[in-house]
């Protein structure tokens, strides 16, 4: 991958070379999810093809055009809730991959990055940043359909369900990057547990993930306006003024 810049307009991209006799899956798998069919599906978390380039004089390689888009190995998580709204992202991008009968096969932390294999936009409203994360790198991916979706594992080259792999790739990131690296949010330790079960027919399908997934959100969510509550009665009863009954004298007045 490398960048370059388009001469009509000045703009960054990014450029990916593709082999069309080794990689033809990808290229095939990448554009679909970019045709104007799926591109405007708000559930595609699926990086966009802007533009495919072919060389001259040789059918055979296949230029990729994709926006400039940042990596998320400079990904910074302050809070629970960017957590959160990353793990929301990606466990919507492979349902909708899921969905459309395709397994990603290889969506985990990749060297030194700190998250799945995915890229963000950022937008700027005032001050406050909007992240749109997306699924990148198909190189691994296949289309199966519902007669034929059994591959090989590469544990103990049995015939496995793809999907299922994808579950256990997400769930052991999970784990290593945010579970274990103490980032609050043990309360999924549960659902990871189930995800990244040793028999794949054992784990939850993605639709299950997301079930759950939404109800700890709703649940986190409740937790925190309940405490904002809780909060804003103490704030008010600490900073309540004293209101004192006036004074009855008993003692009658000395005369003079």
């Amino acid at each position: 991958i490398m960048a370059a810049t388009r001469i009509s307009n000045g703009a960054v991209v990014q450029l990916k070379k593709i082999s069309l006799s080794k990689h033809g899956n990808e290229f095939s798998i990448a554009t679909h999810f970019s045709s104007k069919l799926l591109a405007s599906e708000p559930q595609n978390h699926c990086i966009p093809v802007v533009e495919v380039i072919k060389i001259p004089k040789d059918e055979s390689i296949v230029v990729l055009v994709f926006p400039n888009f940042l990596s998320l190995r400079d990904a910074k998580f302050e809070t629970r809730d960017d957590i959160m709204e990353f793990l929301g992202q990606i466990f919507e991008g492979i349902q909708f991959l899921h969905k459309n009968n395709v397994a990603h096969r290889w969506c985990i932390p990749q060297g030194s990055k700190k998250c799945p294999n995915c890229v963000r936009r950022e937008h700027r409203l005032m001050d406050i940043c909007l992240r749109k994360y997306y699924l990148d790198n198909f190189e691994h991916s296949r289309r199966y359909d519902t007669a034929n979706w059994l591959f090989r594992g590469y544990k103990y080259h049995k015939p496995c369900d793809p999907f299922a792999i994808d579950i256990c790739y997400i769930g052991h990131m999970i784990k290593m990057e945010f579970i274990d690296r103490k980032r609050n949010v043990d309360f999924m330790l549960a659902l990871v547990t189930d995800m990244v079960q040793e028999n794949p027919a054992a784990r939850p399908t993605i639709g299950e993930v997301v079930e759950r997934f939404d109800h700890m959100r709703l649940n986190l969510k409740s937790a925190e306006i309940l405490n904002a509550e809780e909060l804003k009665y103490t704030i008010r009863r600490s900073w309540a003024p004293s209101i004192m009954a006036p004074s009855i004298s008993t003692v009658p007045p000395h005369s003079i």
